[in-house]
């Protein structure tokens, strides 16, 4: 073998090893691309996650001091609100309240009183008011198979029946006018819902 044909050999043999690094060489290049393409993209995507995660964990933050704010204010009108429906509701019953007063000075409140007890058809437990007390002794005599009390609180007026069982009937003047508010408060269109 002489020199050119070992040289022509030689260079082949280079040129087949150069040309299998070269493309070893690519294949490595292109995978590496491939791979930052690929972790590139893996971030974009999380860090676009992340921008997305703190934007609705503000706009949630917002949405709630929004909603307090709203619910605080609602609250505010609506104690307004229930403050002027009572002043207007007690400025309206002053007068019957007061009227109900002077009607207990009258001998026709006696006469009130027996009508109420006679239309229990039970025995039991007749309550009365406080300022009612004097009642008691004479109506002892005439309802001999009741018993009367005072009742432990205000009740302004009238009497309420316990039959010492389950059943109470309540015929105070205090009940009766809380019936009435109630009634003005859903006649006039002032009840508030809840």
């Amino acid at each position: 073998m002489n020199v050119a044909e070992l040289q022509n050999k030689l260079n082949n043999f280079s040129s087949s090893v150069y040309k299998k690094a070269s493309e070893e060489c690519q294949r490595i290049l292109e995978e590496a691309e491939a791979i930052r393409k690929t972790r590139l993209k893996e971030e974009e995507t999380k860090m676009i996650d992340d921008y997305n995660k703190k934007i609705k964990d503000e706009i949630t933050v917002q949405y709630n001091s929004n909603n307090a704010m709203l619910l605080k204010a609602n609250m505010q009108a609506r104690r307004k609100l229930v403050n002027a429906r009572d002043a207007i509701s007690d400025a309206t019953f002053e007068d019957v309240k007061q009227e109900l007063y002077n009607f207990m000075q009258t001998p026709e409140y006696k006469e009130y009183l027996v009508k109420s007890i006679n239309s229990f058809d039970s025995k039991g437990i007749i309550y009365f008011n406080k300022s009612d007390e004097h009642f008691i002794s004479e109506f002892q005599e005439i309802f001999p198979d009741l018993e009367f009390q005072v009742y432990n609180s205000d009740i302004m007026g009238g009497v309420i029946f316990f039959d010492g069982k389950n059943m109470m009937i309540n015929q105070s003047f205090k009940a009766k006018l809380e019936d009435a508010k109630k009634n003005f408060l859903n006649i006039s269109k002032l009840s508030i819902e809840q």
